[in-house]
């Protein structure tokens, strides 16, 4: 799929997909086998990735072919200057990110058992700063097609996700088990959810010959739809194209 592609006929937005919430620096340790507690061995690979939803959803954006904008907060830092480079050598715009020294993307060890394909992730949020609504990111906000929110950008976006709203802009969460209940309130808000299967689970009433819920947590009935073996893809309400 080309997002390019699909855009044609549309007036020109500067992007496709904006977001801020969390970029991760992943150090992967791949081990034959978890090891048991006290234990030391030997990693078989090492690598060093960016992670974060917002950070792997950005870059996939510009995979296809979108035009992708991370407008976070970050520091300038060594863990800072790798998500910078990721994001912008993966083809992510970073010209809004808000640069403060003491701030730090997200930092996790990820061992990878290879015996059976197990991965366990041990991760600190320390120097993480959310990013409030100032006018550069709203007027970012203004020039993009959709707005993607996670757990870490939602509580600090509600204004942004009322802009998006009122600007007639597609709002898509994308949020981990434990972070779906927290944000019920901001559920009307949001155009398209995406969450562990888990979660969609909790979320919905039982399922009508075959078909996909209701969740519980939106105000008004949503559309549920398989997203691979992990997880459900969750549409709001139906609502008018944005005018461009």
């Amino acid at each position: 799929m080309n997002l390019k592609a699909r855009s044609r006929g549309r007036s020109a937005a500067d992007y496709d997909v904006i977001g801020w919430g969390v970029v991760a620096v992943d150090d992967i340790f791949h081990v034959e086998h978890f090891p048991p507690a006290d234990a030391k061995i030997r990693a078989t690979r090492t690598d060093r990735r960016l992670g974060g939803l917002t950070g792997v959803a950005l870059r996939a954006v510009a995979d296809l072919g979108g035009k992708a904008c991370y407008a976070g907060v970050l520091g300038d830092d060594l863990l800072s200057e790798f998500a910078r480079s990721a994001l912008r050598g993966g083809g992510v715009d970073v010209g809004h990110v808000l640069t403060q020294p003491e701030a730090r993307p997200v930092h996790a060890m990820v061992v990878v058992a290879a015996a059976d394909g197990s991965r366990t992730i041990f991760y600190t949020t320390a120097g993480r700063l959310g990013r409030q609504a100032d006018e550069e990111l709203r007027a970012a906000l203004l020039r993009s097609r959709v707005l993607l929110v996670d757990p870490f950008s939602l509580s600090d976006s509600e204004p942004m996700l009322a802009l998006a709203r009122e600007k007639r802009i597609p709002v898509v969460a994308d949020l981990e088990t434990e972070h779906v209940g927290a944000f019920r309130h901001l559920a009307p808000l949001i155009d398209h959810m995406v969450v562990p299967l888990a979660a969609g689970r909790e979320l919905t009433l039982t399922a009508d010959g075959g078909s996909l819920p209701v969740p519980r947590a939106f105000l008004e009935p949503a559309e549920f739809a398989p997203l691979g073996p992990d997880g459900l893809r969750g549409r709001s309400r139906p609502r008018a194209r944005r005018e461009n």
